[in-house]
């Protein structure tokens, strides 16, 4: 029998014959009836062990297939072998039939689908084969109409999103603005001040929630574009980033990430970057997407400058009033942490929480 196993990633999977998704046909591949007692290709094929393939949802943007092969009849002691063109790919528990990939596969830039023989032997001579093809298909994340990819942290193994907050596509260079993204000030709701040619305004917001959705500039210290009266710490806003119900700016599953988590990426036992040419090298593919300017709004974008990320965390080292919000920054030849204003137009890299 022919299986074909339909995985998205972290979505509902789908099981099915080759050819269909209906319910599995009594009838074999060469016509001949499941319990025929006749042999393909040597391998008796009985009513008495038949099997059946359930799977789990991996929670993997590449594709991690974890599927159980499980027989009903036979002796007992059922034992489970691979073969087919892609075995070398996969293995399989000999004694359970749990089937997993050995290691993750790109879904992008991957092979689209898998071949695979699993045959089940009962220890009485009895066996039986199911001839599997696998298709994984990339997890499909979409937010504010746009769909973005994942990628897989070769230092953590977390998921990010494959791009910042708003860019059309990932990036192919550093400086490729389709891949540039969003503007947030930080702790804002996406209210369109985000865009890059948002409307300006020199008031600041009584809420958190100000009711145009301008871009709020500011010409003296704090440079927040909240009154500190209503959030002056920050608390309020990094709760509202870091909820990932979807309620917030990032996709379902994902929030705003916290200082230190760019930290293991960029730094430390991470990537190590040390200018703008390294992170965009980096799994994360940064580019130097500037900032827009607390003190007028303008946008500041040019050849060769630098990019910056927001975080969740208010900064408390820097500038210990809690005014300021840590943030990445890198430019040709520096990388800094730095307490940046909150007014400060900013790009934002989502992370997953499991």
């Amino acid at each position: 029998m022919n299986r074909l196993i339909m995985i998205s990633c972290c979505a509902v999977l789908a099981i099915g014959l080759l050819g269909g998704c209906d319910s599995p046909d009594p009838t074999r591949a060469d016509g001949n009836p499941s319990g025929s007692g006749e042999s393909d290709g040597g391998v008796a094929n009985t009513a008495s062990l038949e099997m059946n393939v359930t799977t789990e949802s991996p929670e993997e943007c590449y594709g991690t297939l974890a599927a159980r092969l499980s027989v009903s009849g036979g002796s007992g002691s059922n034992r489970y072998s691979l073969g087919g063109e892609d075995a070398d790919l996969f293995e399989i528990r000999v004694d359970s039939g749990e089937l997993r990939l050995k290691a993750p596969q790109d879904l992008l830039n991957g092979k689209p689908e898998y071949h695979l023989t699993v045959t089940v032997s009962d220890g009485t001579g009895v066996s039986v084969s199911e001839e599997l093809a696998i298709r994984l298909t990339p997890w499909k994340i979409e937010k504010d109409g746009v769909e973005y990819g994942c990628v897989v942290s070769p230092y953590t193994g977390k998921i990010w999103l494959d791009r910042n907050l708003g860019a059309a596509q990932a990036c192919d260079g550093l400086e490729d603005v389709a891949c540039f993204g969003d503007y947030y000030q930080w702790g804002r709701a996406a209210d369109g001040h985000q865009d890059s040619t948002s409307a300006l305004s020199s008031s600041l917001s009584q809420t958190l929630d100000p009711a145009e959705g301008e871009f709020i500039y500011v010409r003296y210290a704090p440079y927040d574009w909240l009154k500190s009266s209503v959030d002056g710490n920050g608390s309020k806003r990094r709760i509202r980033w870091m909820a990932t119900d979807g309620s917030s700016i990032c996709p379902v599953g994902f929030r705003v990430p916290e200082f230190s988590e760019l930290e293991d990426e960029l730094f430390d036992d991470g990537a190590d970057i040390q200018n703008r040419s390294d992170a965009f090298r980096s799994f994360l593919k940064l580019p130097s997407a500037g900032r827009r300017d607390a003190k007028d709004g303008s946008l500041h974008v040019s050849l060769g400058g630098p990019g910056y990320l927001w975080s969740a965390t208010p900064d408390t080292v820097y500038m210990p009033n809690g005014y300021y919000t840590l943030g990445l920054g890198y430019a040709q030849s520096w990388v800094e942490e730095w307490p940046y204003n909150r007014a400060d137009g900013i790009a934002v890299r989502c992370i997953h929480v499991p």
